[in-house]
């Protein structure tokens, strides 16, 4: 069946390509970031909780200790927070700064602290670079009324664009003699209906 290139583009349609040519180009850096949280996630919860506490935890009942899916610190005045993978008996939160009894004391105290700034910048780089290059590419969709106009202008994103397919108007050939035949068509010409009605008089 053949594309109907003229087919209109609505707004979930370009909604869809946008999704699509957006996932192309950040998709891998938003998994990369992703893992890079739930790895520092884990590792503050494995700072809040040490091995030997996480054993007493495990040894406890299901559902006698809260979960928790993200880890939450406070690092000298800014927080900082991060989903774990999976949810985590504990309620993890923390705080590292001037007078607090926990994450102060601890020797990576320094390297914790440029670890979560680190990532926390390189995630707001992602979200900046990702929200404009959405306002680009929708700005861009808008203008275009059509499939054909879009794919003649911008070939490139023919990858991520499924054409609708062009309907079939064409009536069933058994359709289409019962028509005919209430209807009394086809319409005969003067020289066929006077043929008829010598038949009909013969």
């Amino acid at each position: 069946m053949s594309k109907n290139l003229n087919a209109k583009l609505s707004i979930s349609v370009r909604k869809d390509i946008a999704r699509k040519v957006l996932d192309h180009r950040f998709g891998d850096t938003a998994k990369q970031l992703k893992a890079k949280r739930n790895a520092l996630a884990l590792d503050l919860y494995n700072l809040i909780y040490p091995e030997a506490t996480r054993k007493l935890m495990s040894q406890l009942p299901s559902g006698f200790l809260p979960v928790s899916a993200n880890v939450s610190v406070v690092i000298n005045g800014y927080a900082h927070n991060y989903a774990l993978a999976d949810y985590l008996p504990g309620n993890v939160n923390a705080h590292y700064g001037s007078g607090h009894r926990f994450l102060e004391k601890t020797s990576i105290g320094a390297k914790l602290e440029a670890r979560c700034n680190a990532l926390d910048a390189e995630d707001r780089d992602y979200k900046t670079d990702f929200s404009k290059a959405l306002q680009e590419v929708e700005a861009a969709l808008a203008g275009f009324n059509t499939y054909k106009q879009l794919l003649e202008s911008w070939p490139e994103v023919k990858p991520f664009v499924e054409i609708p397919e062009a309907a079939n108007r064409q009536l069933p050939v058994s359709k289409v003699a019962d028509l005919n035949a209430r209807l009394n068509l086809p319409v005969k010409t003067a020289k066929e209906k006077r043929t008829a009605s010598a038949k009909k008089a013969a």
